[in-house]
């Protein structure tokens, strides 16, 4: 799966690319037992939720690779279950995402066509 945005896309904020990943990440993260009185929580449902939170946390970094390339953007890359790869160009825009030099570089490498 690829996801491919700009940054300076007027037409669809590149956030919604940060959640459709998030979305695609999500059933390989440990769940959270988030409360539905967070406020009436005792300090040791505080640490038990911290704790469930930076193991949450660490898995994320085990199983996400980030690069950033300057004056190109980023790519983000899950290869655990199904691979996804994340890539946000720093310019583009909307109608013009696959002429960004470099983008076709890392489809081809992703999708192994070189």
């Amino acid at each position: 799966m690829l996801i491919a945005h700009a940054k300076d896309d007027w037409d669809i904020p590149h956030t919604h690319s940060d959640i459709l990943f998030d979305a695609f990440l999500e059933p390989l993260l440990p769940k959270v037992d988030m409360p539905e009185q967070p406020l009436s929580l005792t300090t040791e449902q505080w640490s038990d939720l911290a704790r469930q939170q930076k193991h949450r946390s660490l898995k994320r970094k085990a199983i996400v690779e980030t690069l950033v390339v300057p004056k190109f953007g980023t790519v983000r890359r899950v290869r655990s279950g199904r691979s996804v790869t994340l890539v946000k160009t720093l310019v583009g825009g909307h109608n013009h995402i696959g002429e960004q030099e470099g983008l076709q570089d890392v489809i081809a490498r992703d999708f192994e066509l070189l």
